[in-house]
């Protein structure tokens, strides 16, 4: 954990969303593609780790792709303003209605 954060803090490009990229590593090695490797076989721990730090010094680091889908995800429903909702009634069941409060 510190060895990701050492790498994070002397990587200029990443300081100001360090925690991000952070949890993006962690994210990555433990359920995404840092997870396996190209011939099927599960990487151990540290070496997914090398694999990001490695993609950092390179400034070859992506966001992975299930977080960068609930990103938008988030950014889409907090956009959309709340509309009230109105009932709408069809013609023959509004004649219902009407009959029966006669009634009534």
């Amino acid at each position: 954990m510190a060895r990701i954060k050492k790498t994070i803090e002397k990587t200029h490009n990443y300081t100001s969303d360090a925690k991000k990229v952070f949890n993006e590593i962690i994210y990555a090695v433990r359920f995404g593609s840092l997870r396996i490797a190209q011939n099927g076989d599960i990487l151990s721990i540290t070496h997914a780790v090398s694999i990001a730090l490695k993609l950092l010094r390179e400034n070859r680091w992506q966001t992975p792709a299930p977080m960068k889908q609930k990103e938008k995800s988030n950014f889409h429903s907090k956009k959309q303003p709340v509309r009230p909702q109105t009932l709408v009634v069809p013609q023959h069941v509004h004649g219902l209605f009407e009959s029966i409060r006669r009634a009534g």
